[in-house]
């Protein structure tokens, strides 16, 4: 995609915010930019696949929600979306 833009095959594309101060993204010593003012807003959820065919698998679930809970209550999950550009 990025050789596309270099192109001029293409205009933009969609990447994720880096965390760079500019939120530039380098890729094979091509430099690319956020747009001044524009963000598009992709709406999803994040999920862990855990096969409840492997040992252990609902010790694991329960485990990774408690702990997903404990990181929402106490502003960590936030503030680690937040460091990596979300």
């Amino acid at each position: 995609m990025v050789r596309m833009v270099n192109a001029k095959r293409v205009d933009f594309l969609l990447a994720p915010f880096q965390s760079s101060d500019d939120l530039s993204l380098m890729v094979e010593s091509l430099i690319f930019t956020s747009i001044l003012g524009i963000r598009i807003g992709l709406k999803g959820n994040r999920h862990f696949a855990i096969s409840r065919h492997r040992p252990n698998s609902k010790k694991i679930h329960d485990g990774l929600n408690k702990d997903i809970g404990i990181l929402r209550e106490n502003g960590t999950r936030q503030k680690a979306y937040q460091q990596s550009g979300f």
